[in-house]
């Protein structure tokens, strides 16, 4: 590892258990140790401190996670987060989170350091309904603002009369699993994530309960309070696994899927689970909501539906993937290429490094 030359603070309003841009935070940490950038990281919101201490163990860095439950102890978060600013000789601050905590980030930013803001979800109208009004002056107020997707970038720039950057978030990459899609009798279709209904958990229940997908077994890994294990059960083709943190997990859990589902309706950025199992060759099927279609190369590896399909539509979908997979009209290739051309780890530190100024 290289010796530190910069130094970069990261702040995110909130660190859940497990999720995507909990993903990408702690990938952007452990990406920049990799690079010899040192990288200190406050997080306001931390429910699990074992899981945030857990994340970023290995960083070339501090970390500062409170558990900000009341408006009380948040506003003594961020006093320590001035404070921290002050004392802390960085070269440049990152923000991630929505809501009023980011706009204070500007009052605790007594140094000026340029400061780069990076707005996660889709910024479309549902997603503007969630903004409060300090939200949106922060949007305009930091130095840099970044969202993940072109589209994202067209509705956030309809919203707020500024045109943020498109930057890529981190993903974890998986190592291609050297077993050849189909290989075995029974296709594993499956989703991990957040488990809550905007995620189309209750389609997956129906798909795995439907008599024309036999042949189709479905898994489902993740945490939430939306559902329990009784909810998945008299389902023999649904298999709920419970959640999951760690890469040897993740590589336990893409190395078994022969294809993943997100048949969202959530305001999504750019899903990290689809660039997860991207990167090792893994097809999809997504609903075209967000920054999906950026990630989509096209050909039989990824397929787009509409942002709200009908189950008809959805089934549909998955029939003819199974066929194609089963009939070898399927390969890993396409998708690992796209992936290192456009999401591997060296294309996103550089794009992140240049944007934050810190660039070799």
């Amino acid at each position: 590892m290289q010796k530190p030359s910069k130094s970069v603070l990261i702040v995110a309003t909130q660190f859940m258990r497990t999720g995507g841009i909990e993903s990408h935070l702690a990938e952007f940490a452990r990406q920049f140790t990799r690079a010899g950038i040192a990288t200190d990281v406050v997080i306001l919101n931390a429910p699990d401190l074992k899981a945030v201490r857990e994340a970023f163990a290995g960083m070339n860095g501090r970390l500062f996670a409170f558990e900000s439950t009341s408006s009380v102890r948040r506003m003594l978060a961020m006093a320590r987060l001035a404070l921290r600013i002050a004392a802390g000789g960085y070269s440049a601050i990152y923000s991630n989170g929505q809501g009023r905590s980011i706009q204070l980030i500007k009052r605790c930013n007594l140094r000026g350091l340029p400061w780069t803001h990076h707005h996660h979800t889709a910024g479309d109208a549902e997603d503007q309904s969630t903004w409060p009004v300090s939200y949106r002056e922060a949007m305009t107020e930091c130095d840099h603002l970044i969202c993940c997707s072109q589209r994202n970038g067209r509705s956030i720039q309809q919203a707020i009369a500024r045109e943020p950057a498109v930057v890529a978030c981190f993903s974890r990459a998986v190592d291609a699993p050297s077993r050849q899609l189909g290989s075995r009798e029974a296709l594993r279709f499956g989703y991990f994530g957040r488990l809550i209904p905007e995620k189309g958990i209750d389609v997956l229940k129906r798909l795995a309960s439907d008599p024309d997908t036999a042949g189709i077994e479905f898994d489902l890994w993740g945490f939430g309070d939306a559902y329990s294990p009784a909810d998945f059960e008299g389902l023999p083709r649904l298999h709920f696994h419970g959640g999951f943190s760690g890469r040897q997990e993740l590589e336990t859990v893409v190395a078994g899927l022969d294809a993943y589902l997100l048949i969202s309706r959530h305001p999504e950025g750019l899903p990290i689970a689809l660039l997860e199992v991207m990167s090792a060759g893994v097809p999809w099927i997504a609903t075209d909501r967000g920054g999906i279609s950026d990630i989509a190369c096209g050909g039989r590896a990824t397929r787009l539906l509409r942002a709200d399909p009908d189950y008809a539509e959805v089934k549909g979908a998955v029939l003819e993937l199974a066929k194609d997979i089963r009939e070898g009209g399927v390969n890993r290739e396409s998708q690992r290429a796209h992936y290192q051309k456009h999401f591997s780890a060296d294309v996103v530190v550089a794009q992140w490094r240049q944007v934050l100024g810190v660039a070799a």
